[in-house]
């Protein structure tokens, strides 16, 4: 009980599979499987090129503007009595 009939009694489940009582299936078990990874990738490579420096330096500066611009209040500049004569 609870085993697959074909590892108890193969001649008979192979004439059951004949007589087209059953249809064979292949079942693969991928669990168990690793893949191969060809290509690491290191987190230290960004850090020893000089474009990737220049990229995040760049963007954080433009981060840094656009959040200065968004949190800036512009209507202090029209509206003039804010200002001394």
């Amino acid at each position: 009980a609870g085993r697959f009939f074909g590892e108890t009694d193969g001649s008979v489940m192979t004439t059951l599979i004949q007589m087209g009582m059953f249809k064979r299936v292949s079942l693969f078990d991928y669990q168990a499987m690793c893949k191969t990874n060809f290509h690491s990738v290191s987190s230290a490579r960004p850090l020893l090129s000089s474009f990737y420096a220049l990229a995040s330096t760049f963007k954080w500066f433009l981060s840094n503007f656009l959040l200065f611009l968004l949190e800036f209040n512009f209507c202090s500049f029209w509206h003039m009595e804010h200002f001394a004569d």
